[in-house]
């Protein structure tokens, strides 16, 4: 008799999955599931409603006050990642899905198909040399490119959230 998985319990998806912001289509490994709650009016709110059944798997989560969540759950044989975006506009929109998206991809042993994403996108990054968070920069910052956003209304934007950071990654990477 086979075990039911929480993560089927929970609605989360097995196999191809077309990523949110990037449009990127991937298969996850068996024993890997994902689930994308969407744009949701508070992160805080979003986290506090989350069932008891998916917080007791908690290994850790990336809450970026800015507007992304993805978080990392696991079992002894499955792992599953959980992902929302706050709703701010559609610009950052984009760019925060296709961030989150992309740390869940980088997390899940997928950073092959993200370099190959941001090359089609006209980047030279080599994202094995980034960090988790910087990974899912260049990445949003190519999605919102595709999506006919200019790079100075992203810098415009990281700006206006004072993310410096953000905006000195770029400039580092020549991008």
């Amino acid at each position: 008799m086979h075990e039911l998985s929480p993560f089927k319990e929970d609605g989360f998806n097995r196999g191809f999955v077309i990523m949110p912001g990037l449009q990127l289509g991937v298969q996850f490994k068996s024993g890997q599931w994902f689930r994308y709650d969407g744009l949701v009016p508070s992160l805080e709110g979003y986290i506090q409603q989350l069932p008891e059944a998916i917080r007791e798997h908690l290994i850790g989560y990336d809450y970026n006050e800015k507007g992304g969540f993805n978080l990392k759950l696991s079992t002894e044989k499955e792992e599953g990642f959980l992902m929302a975006v706050l709703d701010i506009s559609p610009r950052a929109n984009v760019f925060n899905q296709a961030h989150e998206s992309s740390e869940v991809l980088r997390r899940a042993g997928k950073l092959s198909k993200l370099q190959i994403f941001i090359q089609s996108n006209g980047f030279k990054v080599d994202l094995a040399k980034l960090s988790q968070h910087e990974v899912g920069t260049v990445c949003g910052l190519a999605a919102t490119l595709r999506a006919g956003y200019s790079r100075d209304e992203m810098i415009r934007l990281f700006n206006s959230n004072e993310d410096y950071d953000t905006v000195r990654l770029l400039e580092q990477l020549n991008l």
